[in-house]
């Protein structure tokens, strides 16, 4: 699952913004938000609006991260495929 939201989920922006479907990719990411908001909040009990309120301040900051998962991702992909470069620093 985590290998679907590192690449599939970043990579479904991307098309969404390229594409200029502006509508679709609010409504991605208003419903992402909403839902991963309130499963933070359920599961902090008797720390819920504590809660709510740093989900809400890092949500541009897990949106940043995932942004940065596709470069990764990208330059993976470009030195396997691509270059044929397998000297990474590791």
């Amino acid at each position: 699952m985590s290998a679907i939201e590192k690449i599939g989920f970043p990579t479904a922006l991307l098309i969404l913004v390229l594409l200029q479907m502006w509508e679709p990719l609010a409504i991605t990411l208003a419903a992402e938000a909403v839902l991963s908001l309130s499963l933070l909040t359920i599961a902090a009990k008797g720390r819920r609006l504590e809660f709510f309120g740093k989900g809400l301040l890092v949500t541009p900051l897990r949106y940043a991260s995932l942004g940065w998962d596709l470069v990764t991702i990208g330059g993976f992909a470009s030195d396997i495929w691509i270059t044929r470069n397998k000297r990474w620093r590791k």
